[in-house]
């Protein structure tokens, strides 16, 4: 019996040292990255139309969002000076008329994360 008080006690204190230490084991939500979704917050939205061309100004990802109804259309990682480009082909029009969303109605959003960000949080 003593010995489960023992390992308890010490698993305990392991705990309380991580976290007085600054070790983060939760993120508060107001650190969080990303929002319903998966999508990154404002901070990161750079862009959106209906024809979009954005150059990487670092390596990281870019977040194709129809924001009228936050559904994240896609990813696509980016190095530094790599270009990103939507425009309304048929194939996207098709693509898009299948999960529901008039090209025409759409409110078409980029957002940029670099990699620093995402890989060093």
């Amino acid at each position: 019996m003593r010995s489960t008080y023992f390992w308890s006690g010490l698993a305990l204190m392991a705990f309380l040292m991580l976290i007085l230490s600054g070790c983060q084991i939760f993120q508060a939500s107001s650190d969080e990255l990303f929002g319903p979704g998966g999508i990154p917050g404002d901070e990161y939205r750079v862009g959106g139309g209906y024809q979009i061309r954005y150059a990487a100004p670092e390596a990281g990802v870019v977040y194709l969002v129809e924001q009228r109804t936050g559904v994240l259309l896609g990813t696509e990682s980016l190095r530094r000076g790599e270009t990103f480009e939507f425009f309304p082909t048929s194939e996207v029009v098709e693509g898009f008329k299948r999960v529901g969303i008039e090209l025409a109605q759409g409110e078409f959003v980029i957002y940029f994360v670099p990699a620093s960000v995402l890989y060093h949080r």
